[in-house]
């Protein structure tokens, strides 16, 4: 390291790298490894950062891990958010118990809360909350909060082959129901008679079943 200003309090810490925790001065059990890593840390007890920029801003938020180069790299006080991966969740500042893995995902969260975003460059919106994104390029809503994403466009089948559930690409519309093909496979499809089978006319008399009303 190049200096810090450790204080007589500080403990149990590690720091290894040009510019590590430059400025630590009372945060305990950090381990802290890489060029520029680390290095606005104050406070932030239990600060876990391996790479180059890896959590480079975090000032007093405890309990982060990032894992990368300039993985979590402007983190100032969110804290318990876990990023691994090359530039991951490079935009979360204030944002607190994220989880996020791949390179360059979750590019644009910045002050969102428990958050679950996994894939390469998958991605949630800034102030997005409690939601989880699974999959290479998957997208959340627009400050989409309480959702679940799984995959991109080009996933067009949903499979649980313990259950034998197999959700095919259909379009849904007002009324459709779900039905399942020949091969087993679910999908939505318009309501047998526009309603079930069941009409009723003009008079108000509703006639189901065969050969019922005549």
């Amino acid at each position: 390291s190049a200096g810090n200003a450790l204080a007589s309090g500080a403990a149990e810490n590690t720091l290894y790298g040009y510019n590590s925790g430059l400025v630590l001065s009372t945060a305990d059990k950090c381990t802290i490894v890489g060029s520029d890593a680390g290095k606005a840390v104050t406070t932030a007890n239990n600060t876990t950062v391996f790479g180059h920029d890896a959590g480079k801003a975090i000032v007093s938020g405890g309990a982060n891990t990032c894992l990368g180069n300039a993985a979590g790299q402007v983190i100032t006080t969110g804290a318990m958010n876990t990023t691994i991966g090359n530039s991951s969740a490079p935009s979360l500042s204030t944002g607190s118990s994220n989880i996020v893995i791949g390179q360059y995902s979750a590019i644009s969260l910045g002050t969102g809360s428990d958050n679950t975003v996994i894939g390469v460059n998958s991605s949630i919106s800034s102030s997005s909350s409690n939601c989880l994104v699974l999959g290479h390029d998957a997208t959340g809503t627009n400050d989409a909060t309480n959702e679940i994403t799984l995959g991109d466009t080009n996933i067009t089948s949903f499979r649980i082959p313990g259950l034998n559930f197999d959700l095919k690409d259909t379009t849904a519309t007002e009324d459709y129901v779900l039905t399942v093909d020949a091969d087993g496979k679910c999908g939505w499809e318009a309501a047998a008679g526009g309603g079930g089978g069941v009409t009723s006319d003009a008079q108000k008399n509703t006639v189901g079943g065969t050969d019922a009303g005549n």
